[in-house]
């Protein structure tokens, strides 16, 4: 995932993007976040004693709703700056 996110940002940086890579791209950041969050998500009982379970899985989805607010405003300022 992390490769599709360096050759997505790298592309829009440079003015390169075409409409079928940007979609070949978010598809593979789908699928690998498809393969990641259940995986993430059925660990999190291993990791946390019972009684803390219900604050594990808030700050777990916590923490992945930060990031995927701090990734899409990273990416419109990209996309703001490569189009001037």
């Amino acid at each position: 995932m992390l490769l599709v996110a360096l050759a997505l940002a790298i592309l829009t940086l440079t003015g390169t993007m075409s409409a079928w890579v940007l979609l070949a791209l978010t598809f593979l950041l789908g699928l690998g976040t498809a393969l990641d969050v259940p995986a993430w998500q059925a660990i999190i009982p291993e990791l946390v004693e019972r009684e803390e379970l219900p604050a594990a899985v808030a700050l777990s989805a916590t923490g992945f709703n930060s990031v995927c607010l701090l990734i899409s405003t990273a990416g419109c300022s990209a996309s703001c700056l490569s189009s001037d």
